[in-house]
């Protein structure tokens, strides 16, 4: 007998853990598009790739919120100036904050499919201090 009610107080325990677990909003498993050329989907990755000739992306990413409608984080931009050329041009690394929003099914996933940034530091004349990216990978065959 007291083996049973040992038993029915672990089922109930167990039952009280899992109830909690997703009444609390467990961040759900959401992936981003971690580089537009490729378009390769990741979750909580830790670089982006934002332009197509590697002169823009967004690296060291420390994510403080996550799996949520929206997502945020602290990062380092690598951004190559284009003078006399792309090839040769100077690297800045200024700080940058970003946010991702914009749930969309994708591939048979959840995505992030917008992308906002701000940057802080030394950037080339010309580059802009802050804006909004589309994750949203391209092409039909994608399911997006």
């Amino acid at each position: 007998m007291l083996r049973r009610l040992a038993i029915v107080a672990v089922l109930v325990a167990a039952i009280g853990v899992a109830f909690v677990t997703v009444a609390s909003g467990a961040p759900r498993k959401v992936y981003v598009e971690r580089d537009i050329v490729s378009q390769q989907l990741a979750y909580r990755p830790h670089a982006i790739g934002l332009s197509a000739d590697g002169t823009f992306a967004i690296t060291g990413i420390r994510w403080q919120s996550y799996g949520g409608s929206a997502a945020r984080a602290k990062a380092r931009a690598y951004v190559r100036g284009c003078t006399p050329d792309c090839a040769q041009g100077r690297v800045y690394r200024p700080r940058a904050t970003l946010s991702l929003s914009a749930l969309v099914p994708c591939r048979g996933v959840t995505i992030y499919s917008q992308l906002r940034y701000v940057l802080y530091g030394p950037l080339p004349a010309g580059f802009h201090r802050s804006g909004t990216e589309s994750l949203r990978p391209l092409g039909e065959e994608n399911g997006c």
